[in-house]
């Protein structure tokens, strides 16, 4: 599974539609952020291109809160917070 949760997510509502990922914190408060391919991600393969491509991507928005994953999730990217 891939999430991406945006402005318009609800995060309780997000919390309790799976089990792999819970984000605490208020959504209505977003922040900007740069992604960054994870270095253990081994799911699939990322191209080294692409690794560094995203570094360039524009920054997203994100709620700002507290992301705790599940022991047998992998994270595919980190999020960098934009000065």
């Amino acid at each position: 599974m891939f999430f991406i949760v945006g402005m318009q997510t609800s995060l309780p509502q997000f919390n309790q539609v799976q089990e792999l990922i819970t984000i605490s914190g208020n959504s209505k408060n977003f922040e900007e952020v740069q992604a960054e391919i994870a270095t253990g991600f081994n799911a699939f393969t990322v191209s080294d291109p692409l690794k560094s491509s995203v570094k360039s991507f524009p920054p997203l928005l994100t709620p700002f809160g507290e992301y705790k994953t599940k022991s047998n999730t992998q994270v595919f990217s980190y999020q960098n917070k934009k000065n």
